[in-house]
């Protein structure tokens, strides 16, 4: 079978992205051919295009989620039949119109969930999951600050967060995003071109600070998100756009004996048993919630990846990216 893919011939811009024909192996025994139909475009993607974190070596095909039509299955694969809608988060090379999958990393959409809406949500939902529910769980009387609130996982966030009965307080770019992070519940939006983050905070807590910061910029804002944490607060990292944090003194810590974490969502979805209660809690969220209505997912097509790639690194989109395939 061939199929079109998304090749990376070396490390660097967008420019590098390019459409090639391809044949697909046939599944081994405990993978899935799933046909494409929306891919998500994730800020993983970027990092893998210009060889940070945990990029393959080249040539490489970005791409780790997104929704299709099961095509072909493996031979010891019994819970996906040829035919099925599904999602899946995880699956390295997944920027192409058919490609392999392993099984346990697949999960059956429920008639309610559209593909396009299942590729949106996957990677940036289950990571807001797992950083809402697990590594932090938010409630009522909890703070939440969200650094890029109007962004992918910063909007579901922002919307979950309320959902769970927080206080939600948090950062944009621009007045569009500042509308954008309220209509999905935001108690207090910052734009931190025009505002002192920390001065806008503690004037809002009346000075009793936050009880969690989640943070997918790293470098540019961990010194102000330790200091409007409150005593025991836990600092949440979960990207690093603007730079790793580097190394830093346990000292600054001990003070209000705060908490500092890398959250990386791979180590919740790689259990099975917890991707499917994961899942089924994400697509309860987007049925029960309002989120549907308010949430922005922008579409390309296959052929746009480059395009696609431009706007998410430029930082002026808001919401979830796609590429229909």
């Amino acid at each position: 079978m061939k199929t079109r893919r998304v090749v990376v011939h070396e490390y660097g811009s967008p420019a590098v992205l390019h459409v090639e024909n391809h044949e697909v192996p046939e599944p081994t025994a405990n993978q899935v051919t799933i046909h494409n139909q929306y891919i998500s475009v994730d800020y993983t993607d970027i990092y893998w295009r210009t060889g940070q974190l945990d990029a393959p070596k080249t040539p490489l095909t970005p791409g780790k989620a997104g929704a299709g039509v099961i095509a072909k299955i493996g031979a010891k694969v019994t819970d996906l039949q040829v035919g099925d809608r599904v999602a899946y988060i995880q699956t390295s090379g997944a920027y192409a119109e058919y490609f392999n999958a392993p099984a346990k990393l697949v999960v059956k959409l429920p008639d309610s969930i559209s593909l396009k809406a299942a590729a949106a949500m996957m990677m940036k939902g289950l990571t807001a999951n797992a950083l809402v529910k697990h590594v932090y769980p938010v409630g009522v009387n909890k703070t939440v600050f969200i650094h890029a609130m109007a962004g992918g996982v910063g909007s579901f966030l922002t919307a979950w967060s309320k959902f769970l009965g927080a206080t939600v307080i948090g950062t944009v770019g621009d007045d569009e995003k500042a509308q954008y992070a309220k209509s999905l519940g935001a108690d207090k939006v910052i734009n931190y071109h025009h505002d002192d983050i920390l001065q806008t905070v503690m004037n809002f807590t009346k000075n009793t600070s936050v009880n969690v910061v989640y943070d997918g910029i790293g470098q540019a804002t961990f010194n102000d998100s330790l200091k409007m944490l409150g005593p025991q607060g836990m600092y949440v990292n979960f990207g690093q756009v603007s730079g790793p944090v580097n190394d830093f003194s346990l000292g600054i810590l001990a003070e209000k004996t705060q908490y500092v974490t890398f959250a990386n969502v791979n180590t919740f979805v790689d259990d099975l048993d917890l991707l499917q209660q994961m899942s089924n809690e994400l697509f309860a969220f987007y049925q029960e919630t309002d989120f549907a209505r308010a949430q922005t997912i922008t579409e390309f097509s296959f052929d746009e990846v480059v395009a696609a790639h431009q706007l998410l690194e430029s930082g002026k989109s808001h919401g979830s990216i796609v590429m229909k395939v």
